[in-house]
């Protein structure tokens, strides 16, 4: 499919299950077998709320509904950027999380790349794709598939958050997502993505800015970020 066509897919759902089918379809044609949208609702004196659609392999559940994103670099990046991350082993190597990694790939998530949105109102919303491929080592189609995932959360956002809406006050499943929810939610940073600066990369005009305030540049066919990652983590 074209990238209109996941585009107008995601417009054009009409039910959570087809939106999710939606997204796993874009992201296996992005080269990437699993994917994860997570519509996030802050509410003062209280903890985050995650409503999530994902196909997470079964095997790895208990970790995705854990506390592990208090150590993982994406997660943390995602807590507190909109800028989009590219990564691989070498990300969690760099931020002392090797191990991480490891039992990561096990379940099939060795590459990925990851978004949020940090909108008004307590809301956000977070878009991944990830697999057990190795990235391209192409930089343009890499930046490509970046300007694509970039595209496709923007058009996801509004579904995201009439498919996935709070239980407000429900408490039922927010016990096992209590943990990411303090791990991942961050303050708002109200900017979406700028790589325009980076080798090769062309975005669509309305992620572009005229700073590089991470220095996402390329480096190795992979962003720079991982030289800045500790920062990063809280």
């Amino acid at each position: 499919m074209l990238l209109q066509d996941h585009c107008e897919a995601v417009l054009h759902a009409s039910t959570r299950d087809e939106f999710q089918r939606v997204l796993v379809r874009f992201a296996q044609d992005l080269g990437f077998g699993i994917m994860a949208a997570a519509a996030v609702y802050d509410r003062p004196g209280s903890r985050p709320e995650f409503v999530i659609a994902h196909n997470t392999p079964q095997s790895y559940l208990d970790i995705f509904e854990s506390d592990a994103g208090a150590r993982d670099p994406v997660m943390q990046h995602c807590k507190f950027s909109g800028l989009p991350i590219v990564w691989d082993q070498a990300t969690y190597v760099c931020a002392g999380r090797a191990e991480l990694w490891e039992e990561l790939a096990a379940h099939g998530y060795q590459t990925g790349i990851s978004m949020a949105l940090h909108l008004p109102q307590g809301r956000h919303f977070v878009f991944g794709v990830d697999g057990d491929q190795p990235l391209p080592k192409k930089e343009r189609l890499l930046a490509r598939m970046v300007a694509d995932l970039a595209s496709v959360l923007m058009f996801a956002q509004d579904a995201a958050f009439y498919f996935l809406p709070s239980h407000e006050g429900d408490s039922r499943g927010l016990d096992q997502q209590a943990a990411m929810a303090e791990s991942l939610s961050g303050p708002p940073i109200a900017k979406p993505n700028d790589l325009a600066r980076s080798k090769g990369l062309v975005l669509p005009s309305w992620l572009r800015m005229d700073d590089d305030p991470l220095g996402f540049k390329r480096t190795n066919g992979i962003s720079n970020f991982k030289a800045r990652l500790p920062r990063l983590i809280h």
